[in-house]
């Protein structure tokens, strides 16, 4: 631990001596930030609520199926010929 001291010190050093890029950056890359920002979120979103909902969902349909009678088919193939 004691040799990350020093570590943060500089970095703590640096970053208040620099001094603004006064570099532009344009609407594009704003955008596209924006945008990738957006992209990330709803896929994070979506990971979490699959995760919530699919146990739900799961126990639904298991209560679906449960509650479906059982249906017996019969062993006997199907005919073609009308029967008298």
């Amino acid at each position: 631990m004691p040799a990350a001291v020093p570590a943060i010190a500089i970095t703590i050093l640096v970053t208040l001596v620099a001094e603004p890029a006064w570099a532009y950056i344009g609407p594009g890359a704003g955008l596209s930030m924006l945008a990738a920002f957006w992209a990330l979120l709803m896929a994070v979103l979506g990971a979490i609520g699959f995760l919530i909902f699919q146990p739900v969902l799961r126990r639904i349909r298991r209560g679906k199926r449960a509650a479906r009678p059982n249906v017996v088919e019969s062993a006997e193939a199907p005919t073609s010929q009308p029967q008298d």
